[in-house]
């Protein structure tokens, strides 16, 4: 089961530490069993720049779920959201 979730508007300067430092209250976040770090993707363009979204997996679905009420509880970063 795909405990993913794909978050848009980030702004392009947005990093992963932001993301799981916001999202980790929401439930665990899966280790990329590779690299290591938390399984979280922000998708880049050609030249390295960010796109502003991401692609966050969950160890549980039910995070997932709640992981979205995050969103509309405030910034995920210092900057603004």
């Amino acid at each position: 089961m795909n405990h993913g979730v794909y978050v848009t508007g980030l702004p392009e300067d947005i990093s992963l530490d932001e993301l799981f430092n916001h999202f980790k209250n929401a439930g665990a976040i899966m280790e990329d069993l590779e690299t290591g770090l938390p399984k979280i993707k922000i998708y880049t363009n050609a030249d390295g720049s960010t796109k502003g979204d991401a692609l966050l997996y969950f160890e549980k679905v039910f995070a997932s779920w709640t992981s979205e009420s995050y969103l509309l509880l405030g910034s995920v970063c210092s900057h603004g959201y």
